[in-house]
């Protein structure tokens, strides 16, 4: 166990939420520690970002284009693909072990000093604002967490806040209706701070905020078959209102646009194998598009889907779209904590009268089974963050072992 593993395990095992009958909303509290923390936020301009989909799309493709002008840009995202320093980035690089660790102390004194139990993401959060003030930063772009009303990042006060997307997710959470979870999006729009809204993120409730917030709201209308076009066509909307701030030529905007993050329609091709697509679509929303972006791309084939889902998503909404789209669907053994059991998969499938799935009790067998499918079959993993790490390596090391290809060759 690293040392930053132990002062968290530490931390969290003396400040247990169970001991708190009432809590604070988070935006107060992570104003009240990032004031304690120097004020780090109010350092440099911040562009904040919320959505259902599309947000870690939008943040890489700005963030690229700023980069691509010659600034120093801050990006902070979540979840993480493999480690959580990857949460944490200023022009790509992300942050050391040795920062990490010293920013999350700083942290953690502070709020043991306050009694405050803080999650996990709160203390990235804080570390985030106050390691891009200290490393000077010239501009920073921030994906909320989840929804935004009460996100932990929604105390800062942004040159431009960006809603990108609005469809059912963490609606425990959020709320059960679109409206709902609209709300909740609607909470990161400032006062007089202008809003870029994506295509189906243009609500009559979130317009509303925006007009009671005297908030200009730029509409990005562009809806195409990808997420990556509607990401693309937020993206510039957003970079052409920058301009107004930093010197962005059209060849930075260009150069950014053309950024995808990984894992969102990653394609993998080897000579003599199916194509394989890596996308974290993780609710109804997303593997809607995610299907239809397959179809309108490869035409009609047959899908062998490779899931693995979060705890607290739409588990029947997600399968009622899967179901209708795949041949056969592989669930990936829970080997995150925050991932549902396979069994509970299979019981939802089972009782949607769906029987073409395989239980594996190791990601080296789903690769194993997988990549024996027919070559003109198509091979998706999609679901959760927390499948991607394995699920790639284990699909390097079997492709190689079977000398298909000598490495997997990316398309997008």
């Amino acid at each position: 166990m690293s040392q930053l593993e132990k002062l968290l395990e530490s931390f969290f095992a003396e400040n247990s939420f169970e001991k708190y009958s009432t809590r604070v909303p988070s935006p107060v509290l992570m104003q009240k520690l990032d004031e304690d923390l120097g004020r780090g936020s109010t350092c440099y301009p911040i562009i904040h970002v919320a959505g259902t989909n599309g947000k870690g799309s939008v943040v890489g493709k700005i963030a690229a284009a700023c980069e691509a002008a010659g600034y120093k840009v801050g990006v902070y995202t979540s979840p993480h693909l493999y480690t959580p320093h990857e949460r944490i980035r200023i022009n790509q690089e992300m942050i050391s072990s040795k920062d990490l660790t010293h920013y999350v102390e700083l942290v953690v004194e502070k709020a043991k000093a306050h009694d405050a139990a803080l999650h996990f993401f709160e203390i990235m959060t804080a570390v985030a604002f106050r390691y891009f003030a200290d490393k000077k930063v010239d501009v920073a772009i921030v994906e909320v967490g989840i929804g935004g009303l009460e996100d932990a990042t929604n105390f800062i006060t942004p040159i431009l806040s960006i809603i990108t997307s609005i469809s059912l997710d963490h609606t425990k959470v959020l709320g059960k209706t679109l409206e709902e979870i609209a709300i909740q999006k609607a909470g990161i729009i400032k006062q007089d701070i202008p809003v870029v809204l994506g295509p189906s993120a243009y609500r009559e409730s979130i317009l509303q905020v925006a007009k009671l917030r005297y908030a200009y709201v730029i509409a990005s209308t562009e809806s195409g078959f990808s997420f990556d076009e509607e990401n693309s066509a937020i993206a510039k909307h957003s970079l052409n209102y920058l301009k107004g701030f930093f010197r962005l030529q059209e060849k930075d905007i260009l150069a950014g646009l053309k950024v995808m993050p990984p894992c969102r329609l990653e394609i993998w091709s080897t000579k003599i194998s199916q194509v394989v697509i890596f996308d974290v679509a993780h609710n109804p929303g997303g593997f809607t598009k995610l299907f239809s972006t397959i179809q309108t791309t490869f035409g009609k084939r047959d899908i062998h889907l490779v899931l693995g889902l979060g705890k607290n998503k739409e588990l029947l909404e997600c399968l009622q779209v899967i179901t209708k789209q795949v041949k056969t669907i592989h669930l990936v053994p829970a080997v995150h904590d925050k991932l549902v059991d396979p069994k509970t998969l299979a019981a939802f499938l089972e009782s949607m009268g769906y029987f073409d799935y395989f239980m594996h009790r190791e990601v080296d067998d789903v690769a194993r089974e997988v990549f024996q499918l027919p070559c003109e079959d198509i091979v998706v993993v999609a679901g959760s963050f927390y499948i991607m790490a394995e699920m790639k390596e284990a699909a390097s090391t079997y492709l190689a072992a079977k000398q298909l290809c000598p490495r997997a060759q990316l398309l997008v």
